[in-house]
């Protein structure tokens, strides 16, 4: 039978709280405290070295919350340390929620960063084929950091973009319901928004001169150029009028906001563009940017998130209809990267009674969900097996429809791009099915 050590850490900006269990779960160390930086660190791999030698077992396990990357630092250090190597290191990041929910299970205690390294060893002690090691993948953290920097700023833009629009229907009420212009941030639309502190005046000139101002702010590419001068004096015409007294105000504030969103997006772009030269010679991105309407970026944002796909394939799943555990399939690990992008829908049920609404889980990675949905969004559009789910998907929705069809149009993408990167084969349409 194998022996394992279990080794807790508590993780904070400023101390490493450790405690080190034997597979009996007493101590074989005092709780001891360290600060947490380089030398700090190195006096805790010592510590550990020092006791693991002491009292030997087939296997030291080692667990901290992911919080931030307040983990980063210590588990890439030990994890290349040699000495530690002897002592058969296998780590582990843990989910907050789940160590919080184990929490709640046992008797009540104090909450001391001494008391959660200690709780962290009993969790590591309870046996679940749920829970995977963490694989040092620091070949792939370069890409990871500019794709989840991309998704920050993403999420960053379109919270500018909402609180924007609050201070656009304060100067012109009826702007979005007119659409002067397709898209509401786009260049004309946020330099007359910039220039005009009412668009009263709008009103009064005439259309063929507002036309052709325009046209020269759009660099001649409106269609109809004199179609959008009218949506735009009828604008004016419908809006409420803004108050003087607060209309300064409002004027000033709506233009810092558009500067905020006009360089996001410039940042947005530099983005994209240094996410596209990194991964010039990455087959990988390259197999999935075959799949229409992903494009370097997304293609890039999924696979640094799922790669390498072994790790979903490794150890038992547990089966629950035959009562064993068996080694996974292709769709075992297809269904855990879903899982780990929190797009599953768990099952409640008790007795004779099964719930009907079964919400979305979202626990997990939110950096892999958001690139499974968005790029879903733009797949529906390009590949037509994939519209045509999306479609089938949003007739049988009795609410929320756009959601829910995107979301389960996302879960059937995760099958294609999981055998495109296991495989690492390019998409064929028809074809790249999961075995």
């Amino acid at each position: 039978m194998t022996t394992v050590n279990r080794l807790g850490i508590d993780l904070s900006g400023d101390h490493l709280d450790l405690f080190l269990a034997g597979p009996d779960g007493r101590p074989l160390m005092p709780a001891q405290r360290f600060a947490h930086n380089l030398p700090g660190s190195r006096a805790a791999c010592a510590a550990v070295i020092t006791a693991g030698r002491a009292h030997p077992a087939d296997q030291l396990a080692i667990g901290s919350e992911a919080t931030g990357l307040l983990w980063w630092h210590l588990y890439h250090q030990w994890a290349a340390d040699p000495q530690l190597a002897e002592l058969k290191p296998v780590f582990y990041l843990l989910n907050p929620a789940a160590v919080h929910g184990f929490r709640r299970a046992l008797t009540p205690n104090d909450k001391t960063d001494q008391v959660d390294a200690r709780l962290i060893t009993q969790y590591l002690s309870v046996p679940d084929l749920a829970m995977h090691p963490w694989v040092n993948q620091l070949e792939q953290w370069p890409l990871r950091f500019l794709t989840r920097y991309r998704c920050h700023l993403a999420h960053t833009l379109g919270a500018y973009k909402s609180y924007a629009r609050t201070w656009i229907y304060l100067l012109a009420s009826a702007y979005e319901d007119c659409k002067p212009f397709g898209d509401l941030f786009g260049k004309t639309s946020l330099e007359i928004l910039s220039q005009y502190p009412t668009l009263d005046s709008l009103a009064h000139i005439p259309t063929a001169e507002l036309a052709e101002q325009l046209d020269v702010l759009g660099k001649r590419r409106f269609t109809d150029p004199t179609d959008n001068a009218r949506r735009l004096q009828q604008a004016a015409r419908d809006s409420y009028p803004l108050d003087p007294a607060v209309g300064d105000a409002v004027h000033f504030i709506l233009g810092q906001v558009i500067d905020i969103v006009r360089f996001l997006d410039k940042r947005l772009n530099s983005a994209d563009a240094c996410i596209a030269r990194q991964v010039q010679e990455d087959t990988d991105v390259h197999n999935l940017d075959a799949v229409g309407g992903l494009g370097p970026v997304y293609s890039a944002g999924l696979t640094t998130e799922i790669r390498p796909t072994q790790r979903f394939c490794e150890g038992l799943k547990l089966d629950h209809r035959r009562g064993i555990a068996r080694p996974r399939t292709l769709a075992d690990a297809e269904a855990s990267v879903a899982k780990l992008a929190g797009l599953w829908w768990p099952r409640c049920a008790s007795g004779h009674f099964e719930a009907q609404d079964r919400r979305m889980s979202k626990a997990g990675n939110a950096y892999l969900r958001y690139y499974l949905i968005e790029a879903a969004n733009h797949v529906r559009g390009r590949v037509p097996e994939y519209g045509a789910f999306y479609q089938r998907k949003y007739a049988e929705a009795t609410k929320h429809h756009h959601q829910r069809a995107l979301a389960l149009t996302a879960r059937k993408l995760v099958r294609l791009v999981f055998v495109l990167l296991h495989k690492h084969e390019a998409y064929r349409p028809g074809g790249n099915q999961p075995a």
